[in-house]
């Protein structure tokens, strides 16, 4: 008896050893869990503050026109990494406020000139016969800025499951005049893509330059007030249209007037691009201080003076019956002064207050 229970009595003293190795294994297992699990937080807390301008919600607010014709705000988790943009109109903000390496792709243009270190693949425009909607969904993006003019391809990119953030022209509405579109569509931009610092002051470096040109224009309007102009684009040697939107806006705002409007009828400088063919035959009667030409496809003053030499060259005899032609009073503009593509209507409108200084 006194052996089984010393048998009995070894057996329990050899199971409780085993048992407290065991514990004492499985505690020092927890106590390395449990460190694993307190240190893992310290790495997510330096993550979230490593990224933290990237997982703030992203918000893209569309313009006025566009809100009432039924658009709605674009709403990301985080700021977009692969943006495309088929307008020029944002290019040069988004590129100011630091996002050369976020924009993947924009179109081509004549009326604009990039920053020779943009990174994007340039694109066709929507309106070049080889536009290919199919590969801007293959670039992926995270976003698509797309004209409001194309509604049929906003809904084919939407369909595919790509946010887009649809962009106009002019105000559709009418209510702003294409300065003040252009500016009202900035603010847009500037509030939501200025995430960071270095955005955010490059948002107000440009929100500043509206501001400096406004004044400008309040100081030299004075001395163009009543004042009458002719504008026309020249397409080509033997094609001319008016000009209306952004040129005729620019020069209203400087005092200046259209001397090819009927007074008489209500006029609006929310238009955008050219209103129709010009006889010069109807020129030649039409007296005025000066003429305007915007040369198609020329991107230097040189360019555009050539291409209207051109011009003249076909016609001369009517053309110097043109009564601010005769005196000299003309000024050749290049394609820029046809559309104002975003920001870029700040050093235009500046440049064009400097040529009528120089020429008054």
């Amino acid at each position: 008896m006194k052996k089984l229970l010393s048998t009995v009595l070894t057996a329990s003293m050899i199971v409780g050893l085993m048992t407290g190795c065991n514990a004492e294994s499985a505690t020092a297992e927890t106590a390395v869990v449990t460190a694993s699990k307190k240190e893992a937080p310290q790495e997510t807390t330096i993550k979230e503050e490593t990224s933290e301008p990237k997982t703030q919600q992203f918000v893209l607010k569309h313009t006025n026109d566009l809100v009432n014709a039924g658009y709605a705000d674009i709403v990301l988790d985080e700021v977009p990494d692969r943006i495309v943009s088929m307008s020029s109109y944002p290019t040069l903000a988004l590129y100011e406020m630091g996002y050369n390496d976020e924009m993947i792709a924009i179109p081509t243009t004549s009326t604009i000139h990039y920053p020779d270190d943009l990174k994007a693949e340039f694109l066709p425009g929507i309106m070049n016969s080889t536009f290919d909607i199919e590969y801007i969904i293959s670039l992926e993006p995270d976003i698509v800025i797309f004209p409001a003019t194309s509604p049929n391809h906003i809904k084919t990119l939407t369909d595919s499951g790509i946010p887009v953030y649809a962009i106009g022209m002019s105000d559709m509405e009418k209510k702003m005049n294409t300065y003040e579109y252009m500016k009202h569509q900035t603010e847009l931009l500037v509030e939501a893509f200025g995430i960071d610092d270095e955005a955010k002051a490059a948002g107000e470096s440009i929100s500043q330059r509206f501001a400096t040109l406004e004044k400008r224009i309040e100081e030299v309007k004075p001395q163009f007030e009543g004042k009458t102009y002719i504008s026309i684009t020249i397409a080509d040697p033997t094609n001319y249209y008016a000009l209306s939107g952004a040129m005729a806006n620019m020069m209203g705002m400087l005092g200046w007037t259209d001397a090819m409007v009927d007074p008489s009828k209500e006029q609006s400088d929310a238009g955008h691009g050219m209103t129709g063919t010009v006889n010069l035959e109807t020129l030649a009667v039409t007296e005025s201080d000066k003429i305007l030409y915007v040369a198609s496809r020329t991107s230097t003053l040189e360019e555009a003076s050539k291409q209207v030499k051109a011009a003249q060259e076909t016609n001369p005899t009517v053309w110097n019956a043109i009564p601010a032609v005769s005196r000299g009073d003309e000024i050749a503009l290049t394609s820029s002064y046809m559309v104002t593509s975003g920001i870029q209507i700040i050093e235009t409108f500046n440049n064009l207050i400097d040529i009528l200084l120089e020429t008054n």
